[in-house]
């Protein structure tokens, strides 16, 4: 008699910790996994290259405002990567690079190319070439091309950064405008000295 009560409070015993970890299982499956959201291809970078730009608030943003203006494909992910002079492709960033400067993409794709957006991140050793760098690209896209590459562009320069803000005409700038607040709103620990606008077909906006 006594095997048989020791024996029914082991099972017990055993049942509440198999239900306990099939309980953990499960809330760890529920958990957001954040290499589904984030692909970085990077190379191997200085300390000066950490981001500022909050990857995971801006896929949230994303995710909650563009769905409200168009239809995308899938939910937004973040796309990383380091750009050679000689991987550049459709928008010219070429004056992005001086010196020793790392140049940055972050592809925020949903499934539709023109409904996608990308943000370059420019980071230089001083203040001294993010200034220059800024006011070739004044001088070069805003004097010669008719502002950048006639899509929606905002570029900001703070002290030691550039970042280039890309959308393509598929969003009015009004909903660009929108877009650009939240990417504003997810640097981290940023004062901006100076910023281009330009609205799709090449007008310049605003500058400072």
């Amino acid at each position: 008699m006594r095997l048989f009560i020791l024996a029914i409070f082991l099972l017990i015993i055993f049942s509440g910790c198999d239900s306990d970890i099939q309980s953990k299982k499960s809330n760890l499956n529920q958990q957001p996994s954040h290499n589904k959201v984030i692909e970085v291809n990077t190379e191997k970078i200085s300390e000066l290259t950490i981001s500022k730009i909050d990857t995971l608030k801006l896929i949230n943003n994303f995710n909650q405002f563009v769905p409200t203006i168009t239809k995308p494909s899938h939910a937004f992910i973040c796309k990383i990567d380091t750009l050679k002079l000689n991987s550049l492709n459709q928008i010219d960033l070429s004056t992005l690079f001086i010196n020793n400067a790392s140049i940055i993409s972050y592809t925020f794709d949903c499934g539709d190319f023109f409904k996608n957006i990308r943000v370059i991140e420019g980071i230089y050793s001083d203040s001294i070439d993010s200034k220059k760098v800024f006011s070739e690209l004044y001088n070069k896209n805003i004097n010669e091309s008719g502002c950048l590459n006639k899509t929606n562009n905002y570029l900001l320069r703070t002290e030691k950064r550039i970042f280039w803000i890309n959308g393509s005409c598929h969003y009015p700038y009004s909903n660009f405008l929108k877009i650009e607040s939240l990417i504003i709103e997810s640097l981290i620990d940023v004062s901006i000295k100076d910023s281009i606008k330009c609205k799709c077909g090449g007008q310049n906006m605003t500058n400072k």
